[in-house]
């Protein structure tokens, strides 16, 4: 049966509009004050840019995991899930492999010992996960999703500091001119830092702590989805 047509997932609405809603607001707190504008007016332009940043922000983070990944420093959900399916002694993991070997037709999938049957796992593992979207069920996808967007969050409270800082760097040579929005609800730029480091500090701990764990969650129940919707599958 045909996946629905749906213009917006679970996944689209927490992994790239929560947090580009969140980025909006943070750079709404560097705009020139004041802005008049009806809240009936900005409902349109506010879900237009934070889809906007929060794609932005979604792929930038994913490319930072890439790089982190290549030099060693962090591990993706797609090397969770290699791991995964290299430990021979779970029973789930080699009802996978048999289940895999079976519905793409290839029995080298039954051993990744050698390198080559490793590369084979890299390359099926978008098939695995296209397959559990198709289908619409299972927990991995949720997981996915939380993976996601902590993921976001915590690149986005690490470079928000930043961004502050080099706007004000700005402010104090003159190159921008008009005071930002966060002076209406703070005295100076250091009062307002005073909330705004801890604060990012400790998202950044709870949103990359939260980003780790569900990391592995994700690639742990994206092999026992598969297992479940092919068991269900044999018997309907």
């Amino acid at each position: 049966m045909p996946r629905p047509f749906r213009l917006f997932s679970h996944y689209d609405f927490f992994s790239v509009f929560v947090p580009g809603l969140a980025t909006l607001m943070g750079f709404y707190l560097l705009l020139p004050k004041p802005i008049n504008i009806s809240v009936v007016g900005a409902i349109v332009p506010v879900l237009v840019f934070a889809f906007v940043f929060g794609q932005a922000l979604h792929g930038f983070a994913a490319w930072l995991e890439s790089v982190a990944g290549r030099t060693r420093f962090s591990s993706s959900h797609r090397d969770h899930f290699l791991s995964q399916i290299s430990d021979v002694d779970q029973r789930v993991v080699s009802l996978f492999k048999e289940e895999c070997s079976l519905m793409f037709r290839d029995p080298a999938f039954i051993d990744i010992g050698s390198e080559v049957c490793t590369e084979k796992w890299s390359e099926l593992y978008p098939l695995v996960q296209s397959y559990i979207y198709n289908s619409e069920v299972g927990r991995s996808r949720m997981f996915q999703s939380i993976f996601s967007f902590a993921r976001s969050m915590f690149v986005l409270l690490t470079g928000l500091p930043v961004l502050y800082a080099i706007h004000f760097y700005f402010r104090q040579n003159g190159t921008i001119a008009r005071p930002p929005k966060y002076l209406l609800y703070f005295p100076s730029y250091a009062d307002f830092m005073e909330v705004v480091i801890p604060l990012c500090i400790a998202g950044a701990l709870l949103f990359g702590y939260t980003a780790y764990s569900y990391k592995r969650y994700f690639a742990e129940y994206l092999i026992s989805d598969f297992v479940a919707l092919r068991e269900q599958e044999s018997r309907e």
